[in-house]
């Protein structure tokens, strides 16, 4: 469900935006529509962030450390669960 989220809302969420804006800005609509499209992509186009939030989340619940080594951010992960 997690890769679901990110997968979402870091590859497809951000071109979805960016083709409706285009389409709204280039494809002549009726003004009512188009501010209701704009309202709605508004308010929506916040939600673009949440993939990093989630992993800034994920990264805090389980305390994970970075050195800068990918043995270690390995064996950090699995400490504990491999004996």
């Amino acid at each position: 469900m997690f890769a679901l989220v990110i997968i979402f809302f870091s590859g497809i969420w951000p071109h979805a935006k960016l083709l409706a804006t285009h389409w709204l800005w280039y494809y002549r609509t009726k003004a009512i529509p188009r501010t209701q499209a704009l309202q709605w992509l508004e308010f929506f186009g916040k939600w673009s962030m949440v993939d990093v939030i989630s992993v800034v989340i994920a990264i805090t619940i389980f305390s994970l450390t970075f050195d800068g080594t990918t043995m270690h951010f390995v064996n950090n992960i699995f400490d504990g669960v491999i004996t």
